[in-house]
């Protein structure tokens, strides 16, 4: 069919005109009405109407009925039309968006991703491309070296505890720099813990000087404070003193830090090529609060009323490990409240040394100003000393004789008293039931990360003592010697023999939390050709299931150490059915002695072919302290017997 104004080809749509069809009998007329349209460019062209209705309608209905029609077809007309704007429009952004051009504007900007120049582009082959290869720095070997210790300290809580000095303009960068250490600890896996001082910036601002050298002696407030009162005007300075240091290290912490290129290309002035700013906001929080401990007040002390100075009380466990599980950085400051809700300034030192030891922490850390330990005979940085080494040098250092190397003028510095003070609080927390380990490092960005993942560390760490829990047996270890023999598949000897032993001095034992997880037995034979000369047989050395290649050395070392102690020349074991463990020996210096030696150096009970002999001299007390040293170091990582 045709429309009748333009010619063109339509389509026929039937519309009942309802009113029309309610006015004429159904069998015998109808009201139909044909609508022929043609869309052109959105506009609607109503090419015919027919209408046939039958005698009994009415001109009056018939044009009610086109009315109506025309308003509908109107309707859906000016329907159309609204719909093909949209679409128009739609189109035009899909296209604007697909050109990336402004539609209006005096610039053109190009595409942001410009095509690389293929012709630049050459595959070289294989035995060519060790030219290209390029290795800047040693960044292989530093993350090698670094795994262990990373894999050894995830899910540890590390305390540490922030002089005040760190907050002032001129430490601005290195503040920062701890800061950022304090963060990719925290992405490595550790459980952080920061205790702030605000001791220098509260000083300041009540006696408007700097903090003394060295206070004078009297009863101190907070960690060296002598004399001070905290009143109500002090307590609100320190809450002011408190809320800055924890704003600064909040956002310190969050701030992200400065990726760089490892390659030189593009360095300017030596510096390496900025790589972007990493931002650490998403996955390190900071959360600070006062209830992470309840404090008391230290009342009356000679005669004086310290009012709002305060010593802590208890340590809320249960909520730091539950912000520490959750991923959070715990930060606190030396205020806190009473169960009363009152506030008082405490030891921040003392504090960091609390919550070490009741969260059991395996590293608790105090910054330094820069004074370090150093051994004047090899001119370096002491890594690392024993629990009982440093309580005798603390001892060495608080009493008279120290008068011998430090002037009077040093033994009342600032730095000579605060170093004495953070060793005191380090070896009176490192325990097998508290701290594992505290470090005194050096305030500069890096020194944590240096400290923590490198064998040498930048500052002095103090460790369980290696020797802490070996000891002689006791008829009470008995039992559990017997048990380990028995996990040894060593079962020759009978309870009452090793009791008998134990009761004689020759069993020796590992202890760790009152559990017996090593032995050994150190048998004495004199030799009858030569009178005083004694020689020392090794027997049931073992350690728990699966422990002995990693524990035997110190336990050795131990039975060495023992028999060099003894005066014994030799030091004797017999032959093992398992070849490992003759092997094991073997490496330790331990050889088969000839004929000769046998006659001359052995008792007859042992003038075995099975037996393998060590000669003990000199040197194998300082062998067995090196191979102790040597154990030490190595589970300094995996929390072992130190």
């Amino acid at each position: 069919m045709l429309c009748a104004p333009c010619g063109q080809s339509t389509v026929s749509l039937r519309r009942i005109c309802e009113n029309g069809a309610q006015s004429v009998h159904p069998q015998r007329s109808q009201l139909v009405s044909d609508c022929l349209w043609h869309h052109r460019a959105g506009q609607l062209c109503i090419a015919a109407l027919v209408c046939r209705v039958t005698q009994r309608a009415t001109p009056e209905r018939l044009v009610e009925n086109l009315q109506q029609q025309i308003s509908r077809l109107e309707e859906e007309n000016r329907r159309l039309r609204s719909d093909a704007a949209g679409a128009e429009t739609f189109e035009e952004q899909q296209r604007e968006a697909q050109r990336g051009l402004p539609e209006t504007g005096p610039f053109v900007f190009p595409k942001a991703d410009l095509p690389f120049p293929l012709e630049a582009l050459r595959l070289i082959p294989p035995q060519q491309g060790h030219v290209y290869r390029e290795a800047e720095g040693d960044w292989i070997s530093l993350f090698r070296n670094a795994a262990p210790y990373i894999a050894a300290f995830r899910g540890g809580t590390v305390v540490v505890h922030l002089p005040s000095f760190i907050l002032e303009d001129d430490m601005r960068e290195t503040f920062r720099g701890l800061m950022e250490d304090v963060a990719f600890c925290s992405l490595l896996g550790l459980q952080m813990v920061l205790v702030t001082s605000i001791e220098c910036r509260l000083w300041r601002r009540l006696s408007g000087e700097a903090l003394p050298a060295n206070a004078v002696s009297g009863t101190k407030v907070g960690n060296r404070l002598a004399g001070i009162v905290i009143d109500e005007e002090a307590m609100r300075c320190a809450k002011q003193e408190a809320g800055f240091a924890r704003v600064e290290v909040e956002s310190a912490v969050t701030a992200g830090f400065e990726k760089r290129n490892l390659s030189s290309k593009g360095a300017i002035g030596g510096q390496s090529a900025s790589a972007g700013l990493f931002s650490v906001r998403g996955a390190v929080s900071v959360i600070s609060s006062t209830n992470f401990f309840t404090a008391s007040p230290m009342g009356v002390r000679d005669g004086l009323d310290y009012m709002y100075a305060g010593v802590v009380r208890s340590v809320n466990v249960e909520l730091l490990q539950r912000q520490l599980q959750e991923g959070a950085i715990v930060s606190m400051t030396p205020l806190g409240s009473s169960p009363g809700g009152e506030v008082f300034y405490v030891s921040s030192e003392e504090l960091a040394a609390k919550v070490a030891s009741r969260l059991q922490a395996i590293k608790l850390v105090y910054i330094t100003k820069g004074q370090c330990l150093v051994d004047t005979r090899q001119s370096r940085i002491i890594a690392g000393m024993q629990a009982h080494d440093a309580r005798n040098l603390l001892q060495y250092l608080e009493s008279d004789k120290a008068n011998q190397n430090y002037s009077e003028e040093e033994r009342r510095s600032d730095w000579f008293s605060n170093f004495v003070r953070s060793l005191r609080l380090l070896v009176a927390s490192v325990s097998p039931k508290g701290v594992r380990r505290g470090h005194l490092v050096q305030a500069f960005p890096g020194s944590l990360l240096q400290e923590f993942y490198t064998t040498d560390g930048s500052g002095t760490c103090v460790a369980q003592d290696v020797y802490q829990g070996l000891g002689c047996a006791t008829l009470a270890d008995a039992t559990s010697i017997m048990e380990l023999l028995a996990d040894a598949q060593d079962e020759h000897l009978k309870l009452e023999q090793v009791e008998a032993s134990c009761a004689s001095g020759e069993f020796f034992v590992w202890r760790r939390d009152e559990v017996v997880l090593g032995c050994g037995q150190l048998v004495a034979h004199s030799v009858s050709q030569n009178a005083g000369e004694l020689v020392a047989e090794l027997r049931q050395l073992c350690c728990a299931a699966g422990t002995f290649l990693p524990n035997a050395p110190a336990l050795f070392a131990y039975a060495e150490r023992a028999a060099v102690l003894g005066g014994a020349q030799l030091l004797v074991v017999l032959e093992s059915e398992d070849p490992e463990r003759n092997a094991w020996f073997a490496e330790r210096g331990f050889v088969s002695p000839s004929s000769n030696d046998k006659a001359k150096s052995l008792p007859p009970s042992l003038q075995s072919p099975r037996v393998y002999i060590k000669r003990l001299g000199e040197d194998s007390g300082e062998e067995a302290e090196a191979a102790i040293a040597a154990y030490a170091e190595e589970q300094r990582m995996w929390g072992g017997m130190v």
